[in-house]
């Protein structure tokens, strides 16, 4: 049998087709029709010869300065001694000028009483920093401003914080004021014009004052405020019925007699009469009846 060429070409193709089959069937294509990819082994990073800080310079540290050697410790100072003010407890003033004041200061202390640069008296405190000291000359009429100066053993000199206003009369029944204070100016008030009697005569002519010029309106005005006045018809008599030097009855029958003598109408001494008698001596007599 002749073997032409179409023969062997069918023949090769059939032999290929049998060899494709067999190596589909044993598996042996199937890399060939697998389309998933092959994983990707990582590779590893290159060791690093130098340390990653090391990449960038490190920033230099100041060095720490040289601590300085230290200075040669000083002398102690002495300790300043505490002063102690002296202070006035007591000032006590006649109408013919003669004064005594008493206070404290340090023990020990010399204390000085001083009318500006002058020395008026002196006294040296005892052991618990008392002191009195009388004037060796009365003080002549007038106004002073009288301070306390004291001198301890060591010749601390203090002076007083205090003031002493002291008004001396000129006649032997004018008022008198001893009067100590802080000295503060935004003070209210002036102790060198003071206004109140200090004896029962100054107390005698004060409510003839007002009988005579007040009373006559008191019925009508006593509760009236007017603006500038501070007074208008009261009375003011009220400090001298409390320390004394007027006596309530006394000033009841005065008012009675103005009103006998026709000075004043029945409206202002009877409610005179009655703020003294129904107010004042009701409620004194109620106050000690409960105390």
């Amino acid at each position: 049998m002749a073997i032409t060429t179409k023969k062997a070409l069918l023949f090769l193709a059939g032999g290929c087709a049998a060899a494709l089959a067999i190596a589909y069937a044993s598996g042996a294509l199937d890399p060939l029709f697998d389309k998933t990819p092959q994983p990707i082994v990582a590779l590893p990073e290159p060791a690093e010869t130098t340390p990653k800080d090391a990449r960038v310079p490190a920033a230099e540290t100041p060095a720490a300065p040289a601590a300085e050697a230290p200075a040669e410790a000083s002398a102690p100072q002495p300790e300043e001694p505490a002063v102690t003010a002296p202070s006035f407890d007591v000032v006590r003033v006649e109408s013919n000028g003669s004064i005594v004041i008493a206070g404290k200061a340090v023990p020990g202390a010399r204390v000085e009483i001083l009318v500006g640069s002058k020395v008026i008296g002196s006294d040296a405190a005892g052991p618990e920093g008392d002191f009195a000291a009388v004037l060796q000359e009365p003080l002549k009429p007038g106004d002073y401003q009288i301070v306390l100066r004291s001198t301890t053993a060591d010749n601390v000199v203090a002076m007083s914080v205090e003031t002493a206003v002291v008004s001396v009369p000129e006649t032997a029944d004018g008022q008198v004021l001893a009067l100590v204070e802080q000295q503060f100016p935004e003070h209210i008030g002036n102790l060198t014009d003071f206004r109140w009697g200090t004896t029962a005569a100054q107390a005698q002519q004060a409510l003839a004052h007002f009988i005579e010029q007040r009373l006559p309106h008191f019925g009508d005005f006593q509760d009236a405020m007017v603006t500038g006045e501070d007074t208008l018809f009261h009375s003011l008599l009220s400090p001298y019925l409390n320390i004394g030097l007027l006596d309530p009855l006394a000033v009841c029958q005065a008012a009675e007699q103005a009103w006998w003598d026709g000075l004043a109408p029945l409206n202002a001494v009877e409610g005179f009469i009655r703020q003294i008698l129904g107010w004042r001596e009701y409620v004194r007599g109620i106050y000690w009846l409960l105390m």
